[in-house]
This record gives structure tokens, sequence and C-alpha cells, in this order.
């Protein structure tokens, strides 16, 4: 009778215990409130930056020196330019024209991918790799997202 009265005040013991701990330290679940409006400040001092179009456009294509230098497109207002570098070891340089003139050149290492956001829209109508190092062919993948 003693062992059975020993076990009912254990297991309440324990019962008021894991009550207070939940109660305490809350049970592992919460409620967002609820949130109806949400108002942004533009100041000149701390801009956010708004976006002017939508992109609409996309170009995406691997070039390969020797075999594919450049690559021509209808002009995109870019607002974000990528570029990865080749994965196979080589570092290779790339630039960015609008109307055959360069308005970006730059150097990729092997692996390494470079992302432009842009603040204002660039006209863009080709992109090249010039050059590479290290291997006898290099290849540059380029990402071009705009309106």
């Amino acid at each position: 009778m003693k062992r059975l009265h020993r076990w009912t005040v254990t297991l309440l013991a324990t019962a008021a215990l894991v009550t207070i701990v939940v109660l305490a330290t809350g049970s592992g679940s919460a409620v967002a409130a609820k949130v109806d409006s949400v108002f942004v400040t533009n100041t000149s001092s701390d801009p956010v930056p708004v976006a002017q179009q939508v992109a609409t456009k996309h170009v995406s294509r691997l070039l390969e020196t020797g075999t594919e230098d450049s690559f021509s497109f209808p002009e995109i207002k870019a607002s974000l330019i990528t570029a990865s570098g080749d994965p196979f070891g080589g570092v290779v340089n790339v630039s960015v024209k609008s109307g055959g003139t360069t308005l970006l050149r730059f150097r990729i290492a092997s692996n390494e991918r470079v992302v432009l956001p842009l603040t204002q829209p660039l006209p863009v109508d080709e992109i090249a790799v010039i050059d590479c190092f290290g291997r006898t062919f290099c290849f540059a993948e380029f990402n071009i997202v705009g309106s």
C-alpha cells in the first residue's frame, strides 16, 4: 500500500511540475496578430528602392570561347544582370554591350557568380565572352532580367 501511495505522489508531483513549466515558458505555439496595413516612409535620408517597371523580359545564355563568343538579342532595359564563371576551372573575361558599345567588362573566376542589381534600367542587347585563362575553352552563363 505504501508503494502505491509513493507512486501516486510521484505521479502527481511530476504532473504539477510539467504544468508549472508549460505555464512559465509557454506551450511552444504562438498566434500572430492580424496586420491590417503597413506604412512605409520613403525619405531622402533613408530611401526605399521603388521599381519603376515590372520585369517582363529575360535572356539566359551559356557562352563558350571559341564556339559562341557573343550573343545578340532585342534590347532589354536590364534591372538585374548575373554572370557565372566556368565550373571547370577557367577564368573568363566577359562584357555586356548596348549598340556595339561595351557597358560593362569584368573577369569571372571559376565557379564565381556576379550579381548586379541595377538601380536604373540599363539598355543591353549583347553579351560576350572575350577571352579565357587557364583552359583552352571557357564558359560563362548570363542571365539578364528587365523590361
